[in-house]
């Protein structure tokens, strides 16, 4: 029993500080899924993936070859170029 709560104690510890890196980030510097991506443009997944094809929209970038993220701050002013 003590050994799990010494888990969990780390691991909130672990959770603590990924969020405090993650706030320390400007919010315009921010990494976002496509998910996000999806949500600040209030698109549905289906248009979501045409938007993300387009070549007027910002290029992704794969941080350690991993996943697509996309810069919030390029996002954003993609979005005001729509209006």
């Amino acid at each position: 029993m003590e050994q799990n709560l010494v888990a969990e104690d780390v691991l909130a510890s672990r959770i603590a500080e990924a969020v405090e890196r993650a706030l320390s980030v400007p919010a315009d510097r921010r990494l976002w899924t496509a998910e996000q991506v999806g949500h600040y443009l209030g698109l549905k997944k289906s248009r979501l993936h045409q938007v993300l094809a387009s070549p007027s929209f910002p290029d992704a970038r794969r941080p350690a070859g991993g996943h697509p993220r996309w810069v919030s701050g390029e996002v954003m002013k993609w979005a005001e170029k729509q209006k």
